[in-house]
């Protein structure tokens, strides 16, 4: 499955977080630190599904060499998108 991120999810929590948050208990230097901090944090998270999705690539890759390998040597593998 899949996963992905996706912006307007982010930016609606943000909103909600700023519309609900009372004013008395959090400065706007506070609440500006905290935004920053979900920032940072949605990059990483972006940066780290690039990454996933970039190693699957590469293990679906090795995958598909393999069984084109086993396949020429006359092994026997089984194909996962035949249904059984």
């Amino acid at each position: 499955m899949k996963i992905v991120m996706r912006p307007p999810l982010f930016v609606a929590i943000l909103v909600t977080i700023v519309l609900y948050a009372q004013p008395s208990q959090a400065e706007p230097q506070e609440l500006f630190e905290r935004v920053q901090e979900l920032q940072v944090q949605q990059a990483r998270i972006a940066d780290n599904q690039t990454k996933a999705e970039s190693r699957m690539a590469d293990l679906k890759e090795t995958v598909r060499v393999a069984r084109i390998y086993a396949s020429r040597a006359g092994g026997k593998h089984n194909d996962p998108t035949r249904k059984r």
